[in-house]
Formats: C-alpha cells, structure tokens, sequence
C-alpha cells in the first residue's frame, strides 16, 4: 500500500501515517473520528464520529485485518492533545509465531520510548491489549522491529481515547470549530467602518484552574481587533469555559493579517497562537502577481504533466481551466463564487483547485488542441478574489494605454549592451557549417558568418533601433540608458554600412522612387516626394 495520510479538523486526532503495504480494512478511531483505509490507498473518513460504512462486517467480524510483514513496518498516530488508554487487536500468523512487535510513543515524532513489547509470544487469535502512554506524548506508533521468515502481524481495531491533564490544559474554539495553536480561523469578514463580533471559546480540558493573563493582537492589521470580553486577565474552572468575544472592526477593505495571542498558564501552551482570516468588504485582496513559465512535459496522446512558476506575494491557490479550443481562453472565474475540478467557468472546464504548481492533465486526446489558463486567488469561499487582469487589457477599451502601462509596469530593464547576449545569442542567431553561427540583417536578408561570440565590428552589424533613438521624447536616452532605449522588442540586427546608415532617423514606408538598393531594402521617395527607407 502506499504511504497515506489522513488530516482531521478535529483538536484530538490530527493524522496517521502507515508503511505497510497490505492494509484490507484496518479501523482507526477515537471518540471523535473512525476512518478505514482501503488496499488501493483511498480513504474515507467520518468527522461525525457515526460511521456509515459499506463495509462487509466490523470489527473482529472483518475477514481480513492490517498485515505488517517486513521489519520498519508501521501505524503511526499523532494527536493533538494527551492521550488516554490506547486499545488494539493483535495476532500472529503461522504456528508458534517469532519475532519483535512494539508500541511506542513519543514526544516530538523524532525520540521512541517503548511502552508494550511483544517476543515470541503473539496467538493466532486476535487479542485486545492496551497501553496508556505518558501525558507528554503526542505520537503513538505500532512497528515490527523484527521479522522471522514465515511469521507476521495482524493488527486491528486501534482505539485512542481523549487523555484528561491533571494541570490546566487550554483549548480554543472559533464558534463550535476547534483551532490548534498556531491554526487558522475559517474565514469571516464585515463591511470597512463596521465592527462585528466574533464569538471564540477558552476551554479548559484539564483538572485544574487555568489563568489566562492576557490576549494580545499583532501583525499588520492588528488594530482592527480588540476583546470586547471578558476584559483583563480571567479563569477557567477544570473542565469548563468561558466564552471570549473578539470585536473585528475593519479599517480597509481586503484582507487583515492579525494572530490573537493568548497568554496562559497552560504549561506547554503557554502562548497560543491563533491565525485570524479576516476579511474588510466583500472580498480577499486581490493578488499581485500572476504565474509564469507554464511547462508541458511528458506529451502523450492521452495525458500531459504540465508545471508553472509561482506567482509573486504568496496567493493562497491556483485555479486552472482548460478548454478544447485552438484560440486563447477568454472565459474567466468571477470572484466571490469557489469552484471544484470539473465545475464549468463559461465555456472551459476546472482541472485544478489548490496550491499545486504541478500536475497530469488527463483524457487528452491525439490531434486535438487544448487552452489552459491560470488565475491566482487569495481567500475563499465566498470572499475568494481572483486575479483576472491579463483579460482586462482590451485594444478596444477607452482606457487601453492605461491598462497595458499597468500590465508592463513594474519590469526589469536589459540594457542595450546586452543585446548580443539575449536576443542574438538567444533568438536571432543560427547554427551553420564548420562550427559557425550566422546572423540575418532584418532589413535587408543580408546574412554573415562568424564563429564564437557575436563581434559587431567585425560582422559589420549593428543593433537597430526600428523605432529610431532620435524620436524619443527623452532623447538622448541612452546614457544613462532608459527602458524606452533599452527595449529590446524593437531593436533588430542590420548590416551597419549600406543599410542602418542608410536608412538613419527616416520613416519606414513604400519607395515608390528608389535612389538606393541593397538587396531586400530600398532608400528613395514614397508617393507623396518624402524621403523613407523601405525594408525587405
């Protein structure tokens, strides 16, 4: 079986891992969540705690238990919280069953204690045994240490009840939602200028007084929350609460970034930390940065991975459509509306929701041509703000130029001086015989030799401004070098003497009345008498 993992949004149990292959049916469950993993590494889980199974049997009724059958094979359990008594069902297989079983806790997931051992002495019968491990750990894992030929372990029905701490223990809930420390609220907003309260709860699930001394705000948007109550420092009796009303009041609109610091005396959660999703207005900010570098690897004619670069600020996901067109998509996510693979967004199809980079698009079919689009978000559910402009820039819009400044602004200049080095080496250059490279005038088809790195002088080339130098508002641009003469999207190689002198600062148009040629190029009159040079 492959390595799997289960996360609960439950305060207790956090996730299980196993490394064995052969798991049938193998139950798991506390007081608060049953999951069975299935041979095939698919998981179903129950947070209700009512477990609707279509399952044959339960229990010790099953036909076939979990089968650890190599040494390091393992289950591995870690909680959130103490652990109680801790039940589970073992056998051996074969007669007079050999080998070393263990059950071990753990603190950190990183230094084993062994708290049961089994040696030599396992029956073919399925027999509950219990351990309770010490109040500091947090990891639970039952492993076969050591494997004789011909003799293997069933494992079954492993129950971990709740721990109670004898000291104070805190706990807090958002609503009815439990959140670890150093967790995330679900996410909740308000209009800018309006307060609203937000309803948390200190639980104490320890046997004795637990203080809280204070509760702070920090990060960037802290001012925006304040306690309305209870004000100051509190108790809460063992095995009780007190409900704690938190008054969000946002100053703008997008998201606030605050954590709620707790101060206790809980002695190993001492400072709780709680991460509030807030939003001001309607949605999340909407992210600055788009994603690059989308990459397709693997083609086959039914699937294809594909792989992208991340978007700059740290978006919360990626939504992806595709769409079986020959055409760019123009269909984008409307903000404020969450979507699952395979949901429609106009005419294209979701094929990834999530904070993946990489993955298989699948059911790809031979000759066919396919569009993928990527939109960045930050929020969710309905406060889920994508970032859509790249199909805000319309050639037809009153605000066109103001829209593509904004998409080309911020950028990285590449001087002038580099152009060899970028576009020639990178673009315009060619391989030819006898190790040569060879390079093309734009203007005038003019071709020449050269081996190793590009030598201006010695090709008699030049890098040609087609938007001359000489028209630029801010001429003279070039020391020190601004982006409009650094923009290397209308910079061409020419053929120095013959063509780039010859055309020099005069307009490109038709030459109706040629006083010069050079191959492709002409210099003469246009059909108004006005001087202009003419490219290929």
């Amino acid at each position: 079986m492959k390595k799997g993992i289960i996360t609960s949004v439950l305060s207790l149990f956090a996730k299980w891992v196993c490394t064995s292959k052969h798991f049938q049916h193998l139950r798991i469950s506390t007081p608060l969540q049953e999951c069975f993993l299935k041979q095939d590494g698919h998981t179903m889980k129950n947070p209700t705690g009512t477990p609707n199974y279509t399952y044959p049997g339960t229990g010790l009724a099953l036909t076939t238990a979990g089968r650890l059958d190599e040494t390091g094979d393992y289950i591995q359990v870690f909680v959130g919280g103490q652990m109680g008594a801790s039940t589970y069902y073992l056998a051996g297989t074969g007669t007079s069953w050999q080998g070393t079983f263990k059950v071990r806790e753990s603190a950190d997931g990183s230094a084993w204690t062994d708290i049961a051992t089994y040696t030599n002495n396992l029956t073919s019968t399925l027999t509950q045994y219990t351990v309770t491990p010490s109040a500091p750990a947090r990891y639970i894992r039952w492993e076969f240490t050591n494997k004789i030929t011909g003799f293997n372990v069933k494992i079954e029905d492993i129950n971990i009840t709740a721990g109670v701490s004898t000291a104070a223990d805190i706990n807090m809930k958002y609503n009815t939602t439990s959140v670890l420390s150093g967790g995330t609220t679900p996410i909740f907003g308000s209009p800018v200028g309006t307060p609203t309260a937000l309803n948390f709860v200190v639980e104490n699930t320890g046997l004795s007084t637990l203080t809280v001394n204070s509760i702070s705000f920090t990060g960037t948007d802290a001012g925006d929350f304040s306690v309305t109550s209870p004000v100051g420092s509190f108790t809460v009796a063992a095995t009780s609460n007190v409900p704690l009303v938190v008054s969000f009041n946002p100053s703008a609109s997008g998201t606030r970034v605050a954590d709620m610091i707790i101060a206790n005396d809980d002695s190993d959660e001492g400072s709780y930390v709680i991460h509030l999703n807030a939003v001001g207005g309607n949605l999340a900010s909407e992210p600055t940065g788009i994603p690059s570098g989308l990459n397709f690897t693997n083609v086959k004619s039914y699937r294809a991975v594909y792989s992208f670069n991340a978007a700059s600020g740290n978006p919360d996901g990626y939504i992806i459509i595709r769409k079986t067109s020959n055409t760019a998509i123009t269909d984008v996510p409307v903000d404020g509306v969450t979507y699952q693979r395979g949901d429609a967004v106009g005419g294209s199809e979701v094929v990834s929701v999530g904070t993946g980079l990489s993955n298989t698009l699948m059911n790809v079919w031979a000759g066919t041509q396919y569009q993928l689009a990527i939109f960045p978000y930050n929020g969710a559910d309905t406060y889920i703000n994508y970032n859509t402009e790249y199909s805000t820039v319309s050639t037809s819009s009153a605000s066109f130029l103001t829209q593509l400044q904004a998409k080309i602004n911020p950028h990285s200049s590449v001087f002038y001086s580099n152009y060899a080095n970028t576009m020639v080496k990178l673009f315009e250059a060619y391989d030819t015989t006898a190790g040569q490279s060879a390079i093309t005038c734009a203007y005038s088809g003019y071709k020449a030799l050269y081996t190793g790195p590009l030598s201006w002088s010695n090709t008699d080339f030049s890098r040609e401004h087609t938007y001359c130098h000489n028209w630029m508002p801010t001429n003279p641009a070039d020391n020190p070098e601004l982006p409009e003469y650094n923009d290397q999207h209308h910079i061409y190689p020419t053929k120095f003497i013959d063509v780039n002198e010859v055309r020099s600062n005069y307009p490109l148009a038709e030459v109706v009345t040629p006083n010069f040629t050079f191959m492709g190029c002409k210099f003469g009159a246009n059909a108004l008498g006005k001087a202009v040079f003419e490219p290929q």
